[in-house]
């Protein structure tokens, strides 16, 4: 379940940046995205998939 939760926030950021640029909010929001993007892969798999990794048979 936790791990159902983080991919949710990572929707829920990827569409906050996506509401943010329908509103002009971002000039370069590819800087951003690519950001948010890259911030939680790494820690989504240093933890979350490192877990459910140990867990698999």
């Amino acid at each position: 379940e936790a791990h159902k939760v983080e991919h949710e926030r990572l929707l829920d950021g990827i569409r906050d940046i996506m509401d943010n640029v329908e509103h002009d909010l971002y000039a370069n929001y590819e800087d951003v995205l690519a950001q948010h993007l890259g911030e939680w892969f790494q820690t989504h798999f240093r933890t979350q998939d490192a877990r459910l990794h140990r867990m698999l048979p």
